[in-house]
């Protein structure tokens, strides 16, 4: 799989341009992420292609009431423990939810309202267009364990950075004008 990296902390929608024959769409609705360790608490939508297990969590509160579809959609099993859901709840396989998980809003229901298999391969093929791009940012390992990326374009900034320069860094800081497209194409196996 291409090395891109596209994170994203709310339901996100864009067009961006790279040139006038180069556009493309992102309609990234239906992500997936892992949740573990400390309470997670997801103003937005949530959404895993295996199985989700979630205990001390909140998913949903900051989505208004005409868009709570789809709020959480676990593709195999669902394992929910002391938390609240604020919008209709999906599993593909088996549901395991104690009496402290509250359904502020929606329903709960077996199935699978998104098409995972379709939804991996649309961002396998939004990885690979975004790892072919060419770097126009600087990035900057500082001895004290900082990695500074640095980009000027108004519209898309694009960073190469390999992954063993994440090893012993303690501090991570993107600088590019406001409302600008950002894209870190980590490249290598990880970080040790």
């Amino acid at each position: 799989m291409p090395p891109s990296h596209l994170y994203s902390p709310r339901e996100l929608f864009a067009r961006h341009c790279l040139s006038r024959e180069s556009c493309f769409s992102l309609n990234w609705a239906h992500r997936s992420a892992g949740l573990s360790g400390a309470p997670a608490h997801h103003r937005g939508k949530v959404a895993a292609g295996g199985n989700i297990t979630m205990t001390d969590f909140a998913v949903g509160s900051g989505l208004p009431a005409s868009n709570i579809s789809n709020t959480l959609v676990a593709g195999g099993n669902l394992s929910l423990s002391r938390g609240a859901l604020w919008g209709d709840t999906f599993y593909g396989g088996s549901l395991s939810a104690d009496q402290s998980v509250t359904q502020m809003r929606g329903t709960r229901a077996q199935g699978t309202p998104i098409n995972f298999a379709a939804r991996f391969a649309e961002l396998r093929d939004l990885s690979s267009q975004l790892a072919s791009m060419t770097a126009t940012g600087t990035t900057r390992r500082e001895s004290w364990g900082g990695l500074s990326m640095n980009g000027t374009s108004a519209n898309v900034n694009v960073f190469d950075v390999s992954a063993s320069a994440f090893t012993g860094a303690v501090y991570w800081q993107i600088n590019a004008p406001a409302g600008s497209l950002v894209v870190v194409n980590i490249r290598g196996a990880s970080a040790s």
